[in-house]
Protein backbone atom coordinates (compact mmCIF):
# COMPACT_ATOMS: atom_id res chain seq x y z
CA UNK A 1 0.00 0.00 0.00
CA UNK A 2 0.92 3.47 -0.87
CA UNK A 3 0.29 6.59 1.37
CA UNK A 4 0.34 10.10 0.44
CA UNK A 5 -0.45 12.82 2.92
CA UNK A 6 -0.17 16.45 1.98
CA UNK A 7 0.31 18.69 5.05
CA UNK A 8 2.52 18.42 8.54
CA UNK A 9 0.27 20.69 10.91
CA UNK A 10 -1.49 18.92 13.59
CA UNK A 11 -3.98 16.60 11.71
CA UNK A 12 -1.82 15.64 8.91
CA UNK A 13 0.97 14.11 11.62
CA UNK A 14 -1.29 12.32 13.68
CA UNK A 15 -2.92 10.98 10.73
CA UNK A 16 0.97 9.62 9.52
CA UNK A 17 1.44 8.08 12.78
CA UNK A 18 -1.73 6.35 13.24
CA UNK A 19 -1.48 5.06 9.64
CA UNK A 20 2.56 4.02 10.51
CA UNK A 21 1.22 2.31 13.56
CA UNK A 22 -2.02 0.39 11.82
CA UNK A 23 -0.19 -0.40 8.47
CA UNK A 24 3.87 -1.39 9.18
CA UNK A 25 4.30 -2.66 5.54
CA UNK A 26 3.26 0.73 3.82
CA UNK A 27 5.10 3.08 1.94
CA UNK A 28 4.13 6.90 3.61
CA UNK A 29 5.11 9.57 1.86
CA UNK A 30 4.33 13.23 3.50
CA UNK A 31 4.50 16.58 1.81
CA UNK A 32 5.01 20.30 3.19
CA UNK A 33 4.91 23.05 1.49
CA UNK A 34 7.38 24.78 4.19
CA UNK A 35 9.98 24.43 6.91
CA UNK A 36 8.27 23.61 9.46
CA UNK A 37 6.55 20.74 10.49
CA UNK A 38 4.21 19.72 12.90
CA UNK A 39 2.65 22.57 13.89
CA UNK A 40 0.03 23.52 16.45
CA UNK A 41 -1.91 25.60 14.55
CA UNK A 42 -4.64 25.91 16.56
CA UNK A 43 -2.31 27.15 20.04
CA UNK A 44 -1.41 30.49 18.05
CA UNK A 45 -4.41 31.78 19.94
CA UNK A 46 -3.37 30.49 23.27
CA UNK A 47 0.77 32.08 22.65
CA UNK A 48 -1.02 35.27 21.46
CA UNK A 49 -3.29 34.95 24.86
CA UNK A 50 0.53 34.53 26.62
CA UNK A 51 -1.16 31.05 27.87
CA UNK A 52 2.49 30.10 26.10
CA UNK A 53 4.96 31.73 26.69
CA UNK A 54 7.46 30.03 24.32
CA UNK A 55 6.67 30.03 20.60
CA UNK A 56 8.59 26.74 20.11
CA UNK A 57 6.19 25.18 22.63
CA UNK A 58 3.60 25.12 19.24
CA UNK A 59 5.80 22.74 17.60
CA UNK A 60 5.63 18.98 19.29
CA UNK A 61 7.52 16.79 17.52
CA UNK A 62 10.90 16.58 16.02
CA UNK A 63 11.05 15.54 12.28
CA UNK A 64 13.32 12.71 12.96
CA UNK A 65 10.20 11.54 15.32
CA UNK A 66 8.14 11.26 11.69
CA UNK A 67 10.90 9.76 9.71
CA UNK A 68 11.88 6.74 12.42
CA UNK A 69 8.53 5.21 11.56
CA UNK A 70 10.08 4.93 8.37
CA UNK A 71 8.14 7.76 6.92
CA UNK A 72 9.60 9.70 4.25
CA UNK A 73 9.23 13.59 4.84
CA UNK A 74 9.39 15.79 1.78
CA UNK A 75 10.03 19.49 3.13
CA UNK A 76 9.89 22.73 1.46
CA UNK A 77 8.04 21.33 -1.13
CA UNK A 78 5.57 22.81 -4.04
CA UNK A 79 7.80 26.03 -4.21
Amino acid sequence: MTIAVVGCTHAGTAAVKNMAKLYPEATITEYEKSDNVFFLSCGIALYVGGVIDNFNGLFYSPPEEITAQGVKLNMNHGK
